[in-house]
């Protein structure tokens, strides 16, 4: 009997949330991993609430992408859930759009459509080259028709709005259609910085998603026959 009740005391560990229960002991928990300073001290917290350890792990590593430099993978890796991966891509995304739509499609599950949406809006609004549209298009994706519809977003806000290339097809020219009957989205997202939304937002949707996601403010607008940046991937 003695033997039995010290295997049972030793399946708990002692936790600065024990005082509560349901839902507030797994907010508590969720807090307490948060500050844990390394990914194996904050694994260890959340799993003392199993039933919500995807959240837990969610919220320590949001508190490391605001204040700390702790690297994409070991964050990628941290994470129990989709939602967690698609925050840490749109956080830190790769500055090479088809590396990044291949990371969307390995890590975030269930959101990875909506993690490419962001990043082929991210690189729309980088002003590319139209030999670099060339050049991603030519590449296969999943998301083919998510990467045209940005395109026919980055179309219908140049100044002044140009036609699809008959190449792009109808998902293109659906882009164009969204921001002529609602040139406000064109505006709306030159107001946010890439990544900002899903560390912000519970849910990802509303204006930026009807456009592609949280954007920066540079390139949306611009001539698209004019070459886009030096700098940065395709």
């Amino acid at each position: 009997m003695i033997v039995l009740l010290v295997a049972l005391w030793g399946c708990h560990t002692p936790t600065p949330c024990d005082d509560y229960s349901g839902d507030a002991r797994s907010a508590c928990i969720a807090r307490w991993a948060r500050d844990a300073a390394t990914a194996d001290e904050a694994a260890t917290r959340c799993d003392a609430d199993p039933d919500d350890e995807p959240g837990c792990r969610l919220l320590w590593v949001e508190s490391q992408l605001r204040h700390h430099d702790t690297p994409r993978s070991d964050l990628l890796a941290f994470c129990a859930g989709d939602e967690c991966a698609l925050r840490v891509l749109d956080a830190l995304p790769d500055d090479d759009v088809v590396l990044q739509v291949s990371s969307c499609t390995a890590w975030a599950g269930t959101l990875a459509p909506d993690c490419a949406t962001h990043a082929y809006a991210r690189w729309v609004v980088s002003a590319p080259s139209a030999a670099t549209i060339a050049e991603v298009r030519e590449l296969p994706s999943p998301f083919a028709e998510r990467r045209d519809k940005a395109l026919g977003h980055m179309l219908g806000c140049a100044h002044p709005p140009s036609p699809c290339p008959e190449a792009y097809g109808e998902a293109c020219a659906e882009g164009l259609r969204q921001v002529a009957a609602r040139p406000e989205l064109c505006a709306a997202t030159r107001e946010h910085a890439a990544g900002t939304e899903s560390l912000e937002r519970r849910e990802t949707g509303g204006v930026l998603d009807a456009i592609g996601g949280a954007l920066p403010a540079s390139g949306l607008g611009q001539d698209p026959n004019q070459p886009g940046p030096a700098a940065g991937g395709r």
